[in-house]
Formats: structure tokens, sequence, C-alpha cells
């Protein structure tokens, strides 16, 4: 009987949950030992650039995602702040892990952070430092591709 990725997922983590668990949405399985403070974080990626070794993984310290993070961790719509990033996968087939970047809400629930595209992609704006901005998933939704001020 084939397993739908939900079972694989759930099955992966409990097959080795002295190294793994689920984030909080359940949308990533996180590497127990793979957190760093949001200044940790910093630190290493100018220390070392691009690339680390980490848990047997080359993990990327740069890119555009991370770039606009280490620019700002806090969302530019509601102000919540990352503090710290997360070593994750997205699914049981992604061997390539990759760091998120978490906060918490004023309740105290994860906020996963996100880059957004001031000018959406889809009215002209591109893919670069200048054109991105850090929001946390929640605000970044309720944006979608309106532009600031934009009803």
């Amino acid at each position: 009987m084939k397993q739908n990725a939900l079972q694989a997922k759930d099955n992966f983590v409990r097959f080795n949950p002295e190294k793994f668990e689920f984030s909080e949405n359940g949308r990533y399985i996180r590497f127990k030992e793979g957190v760093l403070s949001y200044e940790e974080f910093c630190r290493i990626s100018n220390e070392y650039g691009e690339r680390v070794e980490m848990l047997g993984h080359g993990i990327k310290l740069s890119g555009l995602r991370l770039d606009t993070f280490r620019r700002s961790p806090k969302c530019v719509k509601c102000g919540a702040v990352g503090t710290r990033f997360h070593l994750e996968l997205g699914s049981v087939n992604d061997m390539s892990p990759h760091f998120n970047l978490y906060g918490r809400d004023a309740e105290g629930k994860e906020l996963m952070f996100t880059k957004d595209h001031i000018l959406p992609k889809s009215k002209g704006g591109r893919d670069s430092l200048e054109n991105m901005q850090t929001m946390c998933t929640v605000c970044n939704c309720e944006k979608g591709n309106k532009i600031e001020g934009e009803e």
C-alpha cells in the first residue's frame, strides 16, 4: 500500500525522534539540533560565507530570501520579529535542508517569515534585494499581489 505524503512525513519523524520533530504548523520536518538565534545565524553567515557544513549537510547561508532576512528580521506590516532560524526539510524526499526564520505573534503562536516582493512580480517587480522586504506569512498572505496603499 502506497503512503501519502503526510503519512510518510509522520513515519519519518516517528522513526527518527532523536533527530527530528515537526514544526508547529506541521509543514516542515525540523532538525532538533538545527536551531540558531538570529544573531548566531548572522555571525555564522558573515564568518563562513555562502555555505556551511552542519549536521552532515552542506547548508546554504545566502540567497535572496536569507539576505532579505539578514537585512531585517522584522515584518514590515505587523512588526513581529523573527528571532530564530530552524534547519528544516520540506518533505521526506527533500534531502536538501534549508533555514527558515521564525518568531512568535502577540499570543505566543509560532510565525514563519517570508520574503515579499514590494512591487509584485505579477506587476513587473523584479527578484532583487531592493524589491524585497520581510513579512510574516500571515501578513504576506493578506497582502497578496497588492502594492502598498492599494485596495
